[in-house]
């Protein structure tokens, strides 16, 4: 069974082609994949500055300096309070019903 030149040269040609098509496809693959690679690293480096931004925003914000300087601007005295040793009960609340469409104000008190 011998094969004839036409036929060789024809089937060499075929598999070049056939290689020339699946190495164009690789490439193209490979290309395309290096630029989602790009666009994800350029992502992680925009997020990775924005996260430094909030750290430095954060540390300024809760810096001791910043946290007295913005309590003299609001004249607030940091101080500790007496809490009440106990707790109300709802015996001692009172509740105030409105009725805006009547203009009336119902105080209700549960004390007896």
């Amino acid at each position: 069974m011998a094969i004839n030149k036409t036929t060789l040269t024809f089937i060499v040609w075929a598999l070049a082609i056939i290689s020339g098509v699946l190495l164009l496809y690789t490439s193209q693959s490979v290309h395309d994949q290096r630029r989602a690679l790009r666009h994800a690293n350029a992502q992680i480096e925009k997020q990775t500055q924005t996260i430094r931004v909030l750290q430095a925003e954060w540390a300024f914000l809760s810096s001791p300096s910043h946290l007295e300087d913005m309590l003299g601007r609001v004249n607030l005295s940091v101080g500790i309070s007496n809490p009440p040793q106990t707790l109300p009960t709802l015996q001692d609340a009172q509740f105030v019903l409105c009725n805006p469409a009547r203009e009336q104000v119902l105080d209700i008190s549960l004390q007896e």
